[in-house]
């Protein structure tokens, strides 16, 4: 949905933990995943490696961040139901008595209030959630970060992904933001002089379909393929996997048409190629480009950093703090600008949306699972063209999830080196992060495919 009109800041509501509030979201959580999120099965590995480290951290002698995966939007409940379930229910097993409530802040982005709904302003804080700002330096909220890291009654967790990619098998760039804030814990620890050992968590989440309601998915693709001018009768089984792939290719040619003629001054000299994916990466840069245009701000980053930049600069023009002071035809002023601000979201907007519809996801590894997290992908993107606001998504069957703990990456192994100069400091940060991401990308597992 395009912003209309200029409106006041995003608040910063600080963490009060509550917990009624816990518990209450505890007690409905299993029925919620079940009935709501259509997640029926739920596996767990490797929990015992979090009951000792929780352990550790109750008795003083770690602390630690825990970095999960972000495939989806029902990831924060996911993590929720491993501290509030799956955690206590496995130390219960070992004997391991935890310190009550076992769970875990987490750090979410301010903006989610935006599309999922003033509850969330309410609701998130209450459950120990930090917002922050993703597109600049948010003082205020690191601070907060910092003080409940080395202070706090539980652990942190943030997805190092940054947003969702909708691909349970393909992990997306990490960001290196969890692994500076854990050097930042460890010299807080540091200058407090305390011994306990800074460590990251990757934990890994990954969602399944049990079976692909195939009648319902058939018909999902004969109306996206009719929005983008296919008129093709229903798809065998045989012709699936490649008519989603030529739609994808499809969408992906007429949107690239559409900016080619109408943003020609945006592009780049590249050669014309039939590789999707080189086009989707031109196609990507050239969207990104019309939307920076309208900032003044210089292509530079990868396309998540122009993406958090720009996200950025369309809040600071279309959330204002001086509403109050401007005359009424100030205020019009900024109700154009915010409206055009919107229109350069948009664009930003469908980049995202459409970077991920690579035919390579399928054809790597044709699972119905892929088809189905694709098909869903394609749709997002439709939505994004046609101003949809965000909603419920069609569900495509039942899932199972798996929840597995991987093994502590040790960030305090680093911290001597780090301590020694900015370029070591650096150097530490993108070692840890790679480590990081070494760990999340072992950690996939391959989906089913049928016989």
């Amino acid at each position: 949905m395009i912003v209309s009109r200029a409106l006041p800041p995003l608040t910063f509501y600080p963490p009060q933990f509550s917990p009624w509030v816990h518990g209450v979201v505890r007690s409905l959580l299993p029925h919620w995943l079940r009935w709501r999120r259509r997640i029926t099965t739920i596996e767990t590995a490797n929990v015992e490696r979090l009951v000792h480290l929780t352990q550790q951290r109750d008795e003083g002698t770690v602390r630690y961040y825990v970095a999960f995966r972000h495939p989806t939007t029902d990831d924060h409940l996911s993590m929720l139901y491993l501290f509030a379930h799956a955690l206590p229910q496995k130390a219960r097993s070992m004997g391991i008595p935890l310190r009550a409530p076992v769970h875990s802040a987490f750090i979410y982005d301010r903006g989610v209030a935006i599309w999922a709904g003033n509850i969330v302003n309410w609701l998130f804080p209450r459950l120990g959630g930090i917002s922050i700002y993703r597109g600049k330096l948010d003082r205020q909220a690191l601070q907060i970060i910092r003080q409940n890291f080395v202070s706090g009654a539980f652990p942190i967790s943030l997805a190092p992904e940054g947003g969702t990619n909708g691909q349970g098998e393909a992990l997306a760039q990490l960001e290196p933001g969890i692994a500076q804030m854990a050097f930042w814990g460890a010299e807080d620890l540091a200058k407090a002089s305390r011994p306990e050992t800074v460590l990251i968590v990757p934990i890994h989440l990954q969602y399944e379909y049990e079976a692909l309601p195939w009648a319902a998915v058939d018909a999902l693709l004969l109306d996206i393929e009719r929005q983008s001018g296919i008129t093709l009768p229903p798809p065998s089984p045989e012709e699936r996997y490649h008519r989603l792939t030529q739609l994808g290719r499809r969408m992906i040619q007429l949107v690239r048409s559409h900016y080619e003629k109408y943003y020609p001054a945006f592009g780049k000299d590249t050669p014309d190629t039939d590789d999707l994916p080189s086009q989707l990466q031109d196609l990507i840069d050239r969207i990104l480009r019309v939307a920076e245009a309208t900032h003044s701000l210089t292509p530079r980053g990868t396309a998540i950093d122009r993406c958090r930049r720009l996200e950025q600069a369309t809040w600071d023009r279309v959330y204002r703090s001086d509403l109050g002071n401007l005359t009424p035809l100030e205020g019009h002023l900024a109700d154009a600008l915010a409206r055009e601000a919107g229109l350069a979201e948009w664009h930003m907007r469908l980049a995202e949306s459409i970077q991920h519809i690579s035919g390579t996801y399928i054809a790597e590894h044709p699972s119905p699972n892929r088809y189905g997290e694709m098909m869903l992908l394609i749709w997002r993107a439709l939505g994004r063209v046609k101003s949809l606001p965000f909603g419920e998504e069609p569900h495509l069957g039942d899932r199972r999830l798996l929840i597995s703990v991987g093994e502590p990456i040790s960030v305090s192994d680093h911290f001597a080196t780090y301590q020694t100069s900015r370029a070591a400091a650096k150097e530490c940060v993108a070692r840890v992060t790679a480590e990081l991401e070494t760990a999340m990308r072992a950690a996939i597992r391959p989906s089913k495919i049928p016989c």
